[in-house]
């Protein structure tokens, strides 16, 4: 992979909870949101969805 890392992300399970951690590399900074077990659950979905809109061309372009 080539380019600069912008921001990074990760989702922490904390017994039943979810928490995501979303750090802005350029800023240095870093937010967590507590997040929905089914929202966990879609990420594949959504990825796969970001990924096959690729093809097309972006949208929001």
């Amino acid at each position: 992979m080539t380019g600069t890392t912008l921001y990074t992300a990760e989702i922490i399970q904390e017994g039943t909870d979810y928490k995501l951690v979303v750090t802005d590399r350029l800023r240095d900074t870093v937010q967590t949101a507590y997040v929905p077990k089914r929202a966990v659950e879609q990420l594949p979905a959504l990825l796969s969805k970001l990924n096959s809109m690729q093809l097309g061309g972006l949208p929001w372009r």
